[in-house]
């Protein structure tokens, strides 16, 4: 499909008044031409001489812009065949004339000498509605009607009230009402898409809508629906107004459909959204479209938590603090299968911090102190199941991100890659530390204190333990004592004594001293109402999406995996809760577990009811009656064993067994609501953008006027030039009449 270039469209005012002459001078000439040549024979021949691409003259003239109607009237009637002729891409005057901006008027001639060409194909199967979407004004009908309402003020005789205007929604209705919006072109593309991925008005969608209702969720040969590429297209200034169109008159059936290559609409908003910040217009144009396709509450599939993930991160920041984005997060955090996944993050984390602490001190005691119990197998090896599950959630999550296809995103993670290295270091040091390989004093205290530093430990202490500084210290306890020896404070700072510990300690600095640093100025600053609110906001919104897409991408290899194997729920061929996927196979919902929730939210809300305020006026009990004590010791019994218990249990199943309202009141987070301080950075946004939109007119305009001095004075050069050339002439004229006088005299003497 062909695209319009934008830098070609913008013609500066001397230009476009330039152009304007020329054609007119052509307008001129063909109708003198036609005035000198009255035969009819003379026109026909003339009107059906064919030149370069077969084209006619008739072509030639729907080539140029918005020829006049009675040059075109004037040249079918001298040969009514040439209408219908195609020239040798198939293109009749018709489609030349849509393309290039003819007027409404035109059209309509064309159109009543040859009704059949509206629906007429060239070879790319384009019929001229399809070519009416590429006009240079088919975003601007506010523009066409002011032109329309100023030629009818010049020429208030014009009674012609049938006529067609210049506004795209008359023009594609007079188009369209033949079959041409249910026909697809080469690309399977109806005009409908052609009018989603160039842009249009709301009035021309609903026109092209009323001719062809099914066109919204139609598809081409790459699968892709209008909505597909009005996203894709998102930048463009009319494309938020399409897809708020599209979306709400069938967002149900086009929101969650992939193409061929198994993308939303959003992966195709993800891919062409790479614009710079001085692109303004664009970004904004794009964050529209992304507002309006969230707030029509896609699926909340794997996939497109995925295309979420892949935004750019201007893009992304807006997402996530979306209440569709955060309704889903909340809801599939609180799930059993996330809940315990973070539990067990947090244990194993916990378990490996405090063990490889533990460990470490032992060997050292052991390697370099001289002590004679050695290190605890039986520790050692808790730091290998902690590395291993470790090495397994990477695993999992690398294996996950390939089968959707988004293995990119781990590799460009750091996060990920600082996950290896502290896998890798703690298997590597369990294994010294569970054989007892002799292994140098420096190498040891360096990598562990590295390990360490990964964790977030006490780095500094595994770098000094058994070292002479602290044997010292340990020899003269009354000396001032040296740092890190063990966990208590000092002044002192002695880090020049190890290469290693000058690194950490710059690193520390690093972090500690220049980051916070940045935040107080943050904090004093103006900019602290954005980081307070809004930013931390994203920040967090983002870290959640991150977990939330990895789990979701984890269970849904599992769901293949399952559907696979044969084992999916319910009769084979009849499941009664799917979910639709790339590939089109029904996935099985968690049923099952809404199912235990259901009984669990159920049970834990009966025990919280027993400590309702107005249980005892519900049931009309006094504490006179045997009732009121049964209703105390039951009372007794849940809080201190039933409620326990059950919460023990379930922290023993990783949170598997917890009621949904423990998992709510844990992991579910409020929706930030809009400050005033965030309305007003939003205010100031706006103030900017609009500053910036000035001082851009305002450097073309002073471009234009310079352009416009550099024109005024070559035509002043150019007129003082003729000046000079009539003056001469003058002169000439002067002396010829002045010699023609005394020759006059000579004869009249001579008489």
């Amino acid at each position: 499909m062909p695209q319009p270039d934008p830098t070609t469209n913008e013609l500066r005012p001397a230009e476009l008044g330039r152009m304007r002459e020329m054609l007119q001078q052509t307008w001129d000439g063909i109708r003198e031409w036609l005035a000198a040549h009255p035969n009819r024979s003379d026109r026909q021949n003339a009107a059906m001489h064919q030149g370069q691409f077969l084209t006619t003259t008739l072509h030639m003239v729907c080539k140029l812009s918005d020829p006049p109607v009675d040059v075109v009237q004037s040249l079918i009637e001298c040969s009514e065949e040439t209408v219908t002729w195609p020239d040798s891409n198939g293109w009749l005057p018709l489609h030349h004339a849509c393309a290039n901006g003819a007027s409404g008027k035109v059209l309509a001639v064309l159109v009543e000498a040859y009704p059949e060409g509206k629906i007429k194909q060239d070879k790319r199967y384009r019929t001229p509605l399809h070519f009416a979407f590429f006009r240079k004004d088919a975003q601007e009908d506010k523009m066409n009607l002011k032109m329309d309402a100023r030629k009818s003020m010049m020429n208030p005789l014009n009674d012609d009230e049938d006529d067609v205007g210049n506004s795209m929604p008359e023009i594609v209705a007079l188009l369209a009402d033949s079959g041409a919006a249910e026909l697809q072109d080469e690309g399977g593309m109806l005009p409908m898409h052609y009018a989603s991925a160039y842009g249009t008005t709301r009035e021309v969608l609903e026109v092209l809508l009323e001719a062809y209702p099914e066109s919204i969720t139609k598809r081409e040969n790459k699968g892709r629906t209008p909505l597909h590429l009005a996203m894709v297209n998102a930048h463009r200034k009319s494309s938020p107004k399409v897809v708020g169109f599209l979306l709400e008159v069938n967002a149900a059936e086009i929101i969650n459909v992939y193409d061929d290559d198994s993308h939303l609409p959003i992966h195709l908003l993800s891919m062409a959204s790479k614009f710079p910040e001085e692109k303004i217009m664009e970004r904004k144009n794009a964050s529209d479209c992304l507002k309006l396709y969230l707030n029509a509450r896609p699926k909340a599939t794997a996939d497109f938590l995925t295309a979420i993930q892949t935004l750019p991160e201007w893009l992304r920041d807006i997402a996530v603090i979306s209440d569709h984005i955060q309704n889903i997060l909340n809801h599939k955090i609180v799930q059993r299968f996330p809940t315990m996944i973070l539990i067990l993050d947090f244990s194993f984390l916990i378990m490996v911090i405090v063990v490889f602490e533990i460990t470490t001190s032992q060997t050292i005691d052991y390697l370099f102190g001289g002590t004679a119990t050695p290190t605890s197998p039986g520790l050692v090896f808790l730091t290998f199941v902690a590395g291993a599950y470790f090495l397994l959630r990477e695993m999992v999550q690398i294996v996950s991100l390939m089968a959707l296809g988004n293995a990119g995103s781990w590799m460009g993670d750091m996060g990920n890659w600082l996950d290896v290295a502290l896998i890798f270091l703690i298997f590597y040091f369990g294994g010294v530390m569970f054989t007892n390989s002799p292994m140098s004093n420096d190498a040891f205290r360096s990598g562990t204190a590295i390990t360490k530093g990964i964790m977030w430990m006490s780095m500094f202490y595994i770098i000094y333990a058994q070292t002479e500084e602290c044997a010292c210290t340990s020899d003269f306890p009354e000396a001032n004592p040296f740092p890190h020896c063990d966990f208590k404070w000092s002044n002192e700072m002695r880090y020049s004594t190890l290469p290693i510990a000058q690194f950490l300690y710059i690193a520390f600095a690093f972090l500690v001293v220049i980051l916070l640093s940045n935040v107080l100025i943050a904090i004093v600053t103006d900019s602290y109402g954005v980081i307070k609110n809004e930013r931390s906001a994203m920040v967090f919104w983002a870290n959640r999406l991150d977990f939330v897409a990895e789990m979701d991408a984890i269970k849904n290899v599992g769901k293949r995996i399952k559907a696979c194997c044969g084992k999916g729920d319910g009769a084979p061929g009849a499941p009664t809760n799917v979910q639709e996927t790339p590939n089109g196979e029904p996935i099985p919902l968690e049923g099952l577990e809404e199912k235990a929730s259901g009984k669990f939210r159920t049970a834990w809300q009966s025990l919280m009811n027993l400590f309702d305020r107005n249980l005892y006026e519900t049931y009309d009990v006094q504490p006179s009656s045997p009732e009121f004590w049964c209703y105390v010791l039951v009372r007794f019994g849940a809080f201190f064993f039933a409620i326990p218990l059950w919460l023990l249990i379930g922290l023993c199943t990783a949170g598997w067994l917890w009621p949904p309202q423990v998992r709510e009141w844990l992991f579910q987070q409020k929706k930030a609501a809009i400050s005033r301080a965030d309305m007003a950075q939003e205010v100031t946004n706006q103030i900017n953008q609009l500053k910036a939109e000035i001082m851009k007119l305002r450097i073309e305009m002073k471009g234009e006027m310079k352009s416009d001095r550099k024109e005024f004075a070559g035509l002043k050069t150019e007129v003082e030039a003729i000046q000079a050339e009539v003056m001469a002439d003058l002169l000439q004229v002067k002396e010829i009449m002045v010699t023609l006088l005394d020759m006059s005299r000579d004869n009249l003497g001579t008489r």
